[in-house]
């Protein structure tokens, strides 16, 4: 599998998906959570779940974070369900660490 960026999304798409997973990183490395959490990720791909890894930049505006992390997971996951497994419907999970939770 290989990582796709998708509307500031890192992605990575298992062969045959069984559900979504949306990760958000920790405050020191949210704006790369493809490379600094890529083992876990990767993992979480191989065992079947979609990996939709969305990076922000931490500051103390946490309303304005998480309005773009959901904006931006919102389009990747219009996208990955209309135009890339053509799937109506997968459970969607979220997972983070730090500020990401």
């Amino acid at each position: 599998m290989i990582w796709q960026e998708v509307y500031g999304n890192w992605i990575l798409v298992p062969p045959r998906p069984i559900a979504v997973v949306h990760f958000l990183g920790g405050a020191f490395v949210a704006t790369a959570p493809q490379l600094t959490y890529r083992s876990l990720l990767e993992f979480l791909a191989e065992q079947g779940y979609i990996v939709v890894a969305t990076p922000f930049v931490n500051t103390f505006d946490h309303t304005t974070i998480a309005n773009r992390a959901m904006r931006n997971f919102n389009l990747a996951l219009d996208y990955l369900l209309n135009e890339v497994v053509q799937m109506r419907y997968l459970p969607v999970y979220g997972m983070g660490h730090s500020d990401g939770v």
